[in-house]
């Protein structure tokens, strides 16, 4: 090789050291700015579920004016919430906020982060309320001109999420059920079931673990909802966006509910296959009136009087068009009951923070 050609080849070579050391320097600055942003997010939502413990002070977040205006106005919903939860025996010691970002567009001076929330409530000395859990996605933004600041933060999820208890009603995004998975039902529900303050069942009232009459495994249903309420059984069924239903459906095989054959849009079939699955399997309305009119539910009057593993379904609006969100009770007290369900996932949310969060709300109660 020429002496002229080692001076090219030596160039190029450092050229090439100099573009991948730019890079490596741009990829940690991302990196970096990725995990404060994280930081920051954390704090306010940290913050946010703090509000919700007995004596729990929010530590200040970085966020734009705009930002904490909102953040001031939610954070005094969220102490009304912890106050009206009190009044039926719930209450909370500590909270713990987890995040993992999922996707990030990082720019000069602004940033969004697609987050994966999950956070704990664990219950306060004394209390009887169990530990309540939810599992969220989430899209922040931010803004960055003296240092970065949240600018936004909202729920990504689909339309009729029922969403957590740190969101204010007018934040939380609600609408109608999926319509690929319902079809018009006939007749009329009954009225929907009733409140009261309290059950009149005994605070530790529970099915034993199987009913011989009907062969089902009670126990069977609970664990498995405490098994799949936040990590999803891919491995034998699909998930949809709007994924209650079917939650419901996969708990009640686990207890012994046998398939229905029938045609797919049939309110009388209930299966599931590795192709398809009836519109009962994971419709809200469709579920209601398949277990109904099959018999393996019964109307309960009072919602407090519903038993473990027993299914509450809500019509967010209260409008009796169509039904919404479908839930299963995984546990009870004389003054609360404490549901699990998916989209968005939740296990144990005291029945009561749901009232309180959707006013207009009705409901529909089956024992199972």
């Amino acid at each position: 090789m020429t002496s002229k050609c080692r001076r090219t080849a030596a160039l190029l070579s450092i050229t090439a050291l100099a573009f991948t050391g730019v890079a490596a320097t741009a990829s940690a600055d991302t990196g970096a700015t990725e995990a404060h942003l994280t930081t920051i997010a954390r704090d306010y939502l940290q913050g946010r579920a703090t509000t919700l413990v007995d004596g729990g002070v929010a530590r200040p977040a970085a966020l734009t004016d705009r930002m904490a205006d909102r953040a001031t106005s939610v954070d005094a919903w969220v102490s009304g919430a912890r106050d009206n939860l009190a009044k039926h025996g719930v209450r909370y010691g500590s909270a713990k906020v987890d995040l993992t970002v999922a996707k990030s567009d990082i720019k000069a001076n602004t940033a969004t982060l697609h987050l994966h929330e999950v956070t704990t409530l664990a219950p306060a000395r004394g209390a009887q309320n169990p530990a309540t859990s939810y599992a969220v996605d989430r899209v922040g933004t931010f803004q960055r001109t003296d240092r970065w600041r949240l600018d936004e933060q909202k729920l990504d999820a689909a339309a009729n999420t029922l969403a957590p208890i740190t969101e204010r009603p007018d934040v939380a995004r609600t609408g109608t059920a999926v319509v690929e998975q319902h079809d018009a039902a006939p007749g009329t529900r009954p009225v929907p079931a009733e409140v009261s303050e309290r059950s009149s069942a005994a605070p530790a009232a529970k099915r034993d673990s199987v009913t011989a009459a009907a062969s089902y495994c009670y126990s069977c249903m609970e664990n498995y909802a405490r098994q799949y309420w936040d990590h999803y059984n891919d491995n034998d069924y699909r998930a949809f966006p709007n994924d209650c239903t079917n939650f419901i459906s996969q708990i009640m095989a686990a207890g012994g509910w046998t398939h229905v054959p029938g045609w797919y849009q049939s309110n009388d079939a209930w299966w599931y296959n590795w192709l398809n699955q009836s519109y009962p399997w994971a419709g809200a309305e469709n579920w209601y009136w398949f277990a109904r009119n099959s018999g393996r539910t019964a109307h309960v009057q009072y919602i407090n009087d519903l038993l473990v593993t027993d299914v509450l379904q809500m019509d967010f609006q209260g409008t009796g068009e169509i039904l919404d969100h479908t839930m299963l009770v995984t546990g009870r007290t004389s003054d609360n009951l404490f549901l699990t369900y998916h989209t968005s996932d939740h296990l144990d949310r005291p029945f009561w923070d749901i009232y309180y969060q959707y006013t207009g709300a009705t409901y529909y109660t089956h024992r199972t």
